[in-house]
């Protein structure tokens, strides 16, 4: 299978799990199809009525071969409608199949990237004020929760140093530092403990 290049990865998701359910659909769409008895027919006559074969036959005879053609044709035609009914509906069908697989595949995708959100709304809330907080993202042990957790030992050993970094600059200082973020704004660390 192709990559999707580009988007979202929710928009990726989507396309693959809808992608998955049209081809399912459609499989069974065409099985459907198939197994209905459905034939091509032809509709052009072997020999058209009232024409006398070479060698010729009794007059009489051709009116109703004649008449036993136009009831073979008129059910060939009804068979080749209904058929054409069949097909029409499969292929609205389909179509009702993709609209459902796109809107299935947009549920999947949400619910599969829920927890990434959860972390990421968790870790963009973590700033020097409460950098002792952690994502404790429960659940199973699967990859979203092994990416959590890589998240907290990060923060855990972020927090360790940005503790150590303080302690030793109010060693160096002889007091409580003053720490100025990239916006410019200050804060003032009095509460750390020394290290």
């Amino acid at each position: 299978m192709g990559r999707v290049r580009g988007g979202t990865v929710r928009r990726r998701f989507t396309l693959l799990y809808a992608s998955g359910y049209l081809a399912s659909g459609t499989v069974l769409l065409a099985l459907a199809y198939l197994l209905s008895g459905t034939r091509v027919t032809a509709l052009a006559p072997e020999r058209l009525p009232g024409r006398v074969p070479p060698g010729g036959s009794e007059p009489g005879s051709d009116l109703a071969a004649a008449e036993q053609r136009i009831r073979d044709l008129g059910s060939r035609l009804a068979d080749a409608q209904q058929n054409r009914r069949l097909l029409v509906g499969f292929l609205i069908a389909l179509a009702v199949t993709a609209v459902v697989s796109l809107l299935l595949g947009r549920l999947l995708a949400d619910r599969v990237l829920r927890p990434l959100r959860l972390i990421t709304a968790a870790t963009r809330r973590i700033s020097a004020e409460n950098l002792h907080e952690r994502l404790a993202v429960s659940g199973p042990a699967d990859e979203v929760k092994q990416l959590a957790d890589t998240v907290d030992g990060l923060l855990e050993r972020l927090a360790d140093t940005v503790t150590v970094t303080i302690g030793r600059l109010r060693r160096k200082l002889g007091g409580p530092p003053v720490i100025t973020t990239t916006t410019g704004v200050g804060y003032r660390i009095a509460d750390a403990p020394n290290a």
